[in-house]
């Protein structure tokens, strides 16, 4: 009885074996990563990236206002200068993202991520040349 049930077991790890090559050198497996889907209110990715560079712009840009209305941050004529130009590109911004959200056209796209980075960039900028505590609202 053990021959009988030995043979059948012997056959089935043989063919696994023998076939286990064939499957590793067969076709190759392509792993992507699918694209995550936008948060709610968002139309796509893009607008969810250009939202939240704008949102992170804007939130400096009200902190410093904050600071500089309760007076516990005095600016220079450059640093409001540079706070000024970006409110100006904040609002760029905003405008065009809004576009594109209304239309999702590659011109407005390509118009709402330009201007994200401008005051992206605007706002880096001036992040890293403003007093640490300018930001801090007492």
């Amino acid at each position: 009885m053990r021959k009988q049930f030995l043979a059948p077991v012997l056959l089935c790890l043989t063919a696994t074996l023998l076939c286990l090559p064939l499957t590793l050198v067969g076709c190759k497996t392509v792993s992507t990563n699918p694209p995550t889907a936008p948060g709610l209110g968002y139309v796509d990715s893009f607008d969810q990236e250009i939202a939240q560079d704008i949102a992170a712009a804007e939130t400096f840009y009200r902190d410093q206002q904050k600071a500089i209305q309760a007076k516990t941050y005095v600016p220079t004529p450059n640093e409001l200068t540079g706070l000024n130009a970006l409110g100006v590109a904040i609002n760029v911004a905003k405008g065009a993202a809004q576009q594109y959200k209304l239309a999702q056209t590659s011109a407005n796209l390509t118009a709402a991520q330009n201007a994200a980075n401008s005051a992206k960039a605007q706002f880096q900028t001036l992040s890293s040349q403003l007093p640490a505590s300018s930001s801090e609202v007492k």
